[in-house]
């Protein structure tokens, strides 16, 4: 009975987690759905300060400007896209800016 009773404590806990990153606790865990792609969210940050920016800073602000992940390492997605796709430009190391047209 207490190998059940440690066994149930531990899946609540479990269910707690899923809960927490999946927003209904239980049932299949799913992506968080965007109105806009993350690329056009980045561009459009850049393009609001005018300046470039940190990998950082640039995850920060995608974040707050609504932009919904329930990764544990957005940064790392951020600074991929910012690598791959041609309408970024590395300005100096972990600076990021808009290409110029």
């Amino acid at each position: 009975m207490r190998r059940r009773a440690k066994l149930q404590k531990e899946l609540s806990e479990i269910d707690e987690t899923v809960a927490k990153i999946d927003g209904a606790g239980g049932g299949m865990l799913s992506r968080p759905r965007n109105a806009k792609p993350l690329a056009q969210v980045a561009q459009e940050v850049l393009k609001d300060l005018g300046k470039p920016m940190r990998v950082a800073d640039i995850a920060d602000a995608a974040l707050k400007a609504g932009y919904k992940s329930s990764s544990a390492s957005f940064r790392a997605i951020v600074n991929q896209l910012l690598i791959k796709d041609k309408q970024f430009v590395s300005t100096e190391r972990g600076f990021y800016g808009l290409k110029k047209a």
